[in-house]
């Protein structure tokens, strides 16, 4: 094998002897500042001397000019170069490529080496200046983009955070200062009439977030949403009655939109607060669970189940079992 592998390159070095074109692989490399994919490239060499070596070490297999400028050779059969010569090569600064020779047949003709050699074998780059310049550029790029992005999140952060201690500061002046000390409650004897007026006025969790008192806005919710069906006959959510609330301006400006993410962290801030939609279903579900454990009265009244599926009308009674 060792004599076989002397052979080729001894073929391999005298293919260049006659100053012949090489075929140069692809490269990375900058085209105005930008970070390009050079093609491979055949280029016309001249012969300067086999095996060149100096104080660094550096013994390469072949010594020749392309394109103005000296260029080393490696050609590997079955030793291809490390690490170690690759920081060599990279310390010379001399552009070095390696062309594979493990593959072409070991009896191969003289001529199929050198086409092998020049042309058709796999090669590659172990230095190159250009390439150590893009991969340079490449690394202050990242860099700037990581430092970027780390700003950018920085600032995504402190602005999130601001948020949430904003909403925590507004929610508590809002408790601090309750809205509404004077009100009417809307539509209160239509409400009397049918025994719904019970259900108004009760204070749950983000009841601080509406700009009305919470008579005035489950009020409103009673009539309009249930009665009135001004959402449509399906079963109301607390969201879109939400929504409609907010078109009514009945929710303050500093609860609006309050994602669940923000709520949840305002809620480990101050626990007395919840979002204008969660204190929706808190109440929704507060007169269900309350008119289901009515069992004492013959004749109960459920907001959200009898005034959203009653038959015989709007204002339906929903007797419970005893």
């Amino acid at each position: 094998m060792a004599l076989v592998e002397t052979v080729l390159h001894l073929l391999a070095k005298e293919a260049f002897r006659s100053n012949p074109k090489l075929i140069l692989p692809e490269r990375l490399g900058l085209d105005n500042k930008r970070l390009v994919m050079k093609p491979s490239l055949e280029v016309e060499t001249e012969f300067l001397r086999l095996e060149y070596n100096d104080s660094k070490t550096i013994i390469p297999d072949l010594y020749v000019r392309a394109l103005g400028y000296d260029l080393f050779v490696e050609v590997a059969v079955t030793h291809f170069a490390d690490s170690a010569k690759i920081q060599r090569l990279r310390e010379h600064k001399i552009p070095a490529v390696e062309i594979d020779l493990y593959k072409p047949p070991r009896d191969s003709l003289r001529v199929a080496i050198n086409e092998a050699v020049l042309k058709t074998a796999t090669r590659r780059w172990l230095y190159h200046p250009g390439i150590e310049a893009a991969r340079a550029k490449q690394d202050a790029d990242e860099l700037k983009w990581q430092q970027e992005r780390g700003r950018r999140e920085a600032a995504a952060t402190a602005k999130y955070r601001s948020w949430v201690e904003q909403t925590a500061a507004a929610y508590r002046q809002a408790l601090a200062n309750p809205v509404g000390r004077d009100f009417v409650v809307p539509r209160e004897v239509e409400l009397q009439a049918i025994g719904l007026a019970k259900f108004v006025g009760r204070d749950v969790p983000g009841f601080a977030c509406f700009s009305e008192p919470p008579a005035v806005w489950q009020a409103i919710i009673l009539a309009e949403v249930f009665h009135d069906r001004c959402l449509g006959n399906a079963q109301c959510k607390a969201v879109p009655i939400v929504n409609h609330l907010e078109k009514r301006r009945l929710i303050q400006k500093a609860f609006l939109r309050v994602s669940g993410e923000v709520a949840d962290d305002v809620t480990a801030i101050d626990a007395r607060f919840a979002p204008a939609w969660k204190a929706v279903d808190n109440y929704l579900n507060i007169c269900s669970v309350r008119v289901s454990l009515s069992r004492k009265a013959s004749v109960s009244y459920s907001p959200r189940r009898s005034l959203n599926h009653g038959t015989r009308g709007p204002w339906q009674q929903t007797k419970e079992p005893l």
